[in-house]
């Protein structure tokens, strides 16, 4: 989910797509669910969909970009890279996915597609974790495991704005929905 939530943020700063919001694709996270299914949910033309190995200290990360109506691959890659350096395969597959659906960048979306939330891949750690938590926030404990992530992330790195706003979304979602008997709350 950090990588999605990096990726997201990124092709959404340019301006020329409508990317929708973690907190959207969020619950198509599972391993059991369809992208395509997800995209037409969303009324999303193009789908980027991606899985996550790691072995050792070495992480792979393949990408594959859908044609939602067809289910036709446009594009599919996979980026190795070393477990303590993820951003550098965030911002290669972040520009590799602007290639590939032809998004025209200045010189400044160039440059801002280098700059990274974090450089502290503890604090980014901390931040990918407690967003599947998060995204399992209907199971009784996750809700407050990622808020625990969350402040340890932004404690690591203060200056971590991505970590301090899903920490204050966590907040506010177990604001609204605390409730003494955890089985009570509904999420949907």
């Amino acid at each position: 989910m950090g990588i999605a939530d990096a990726l997201i943020t990124k092709i959404g700063q340019t301006g020329q797509l409508k990317v929708r919001p973690i907190s959207a694709v969020r619950k198509y996270a599972r391993e059991d669910s369809d992208p395509l299914e997800a995209a037409r949910h969303l009324d999303a033309e193009t789908v980027l969909a991606g899985s996550l190995q790691q072995a050792g200290g070495r992480i792979r990360v393949s990408v594959q970009l859908l044609r939602s109506a067809t289910g036709e691959t446009i594009w599919t890659q996979s980026f190795d890279t070393r477990s303590g350096d993820v951003f550098t395969g965030q911002d290669e597959i972040a520009r590799q996915v602007a290639s590939q659906l032809n998004l025209k960048l200045n010189v400044g979306q160039r440059r801002d597609f280098g700059k990274r939330s974090t450089a502290d891949p503890q604090a980014f750690e901390l931040y990918s974790k407690a967003l599947y938590h998060l995204g399992n926030r209907t199971r009784p404990g996750e809700l407050a495991l990622a808020i625990e992530l969350l402040k340890k992330a932004v404690e690591v790195d203060p200056n971590y704005a991505l970590a301090r706003s899903q920490l204050g979304y966590a907040c506010a979602v177990d604001g609204v929905f605390r409730t003494d008997d955890p089985a009570s709350i509904d999420f949907a």
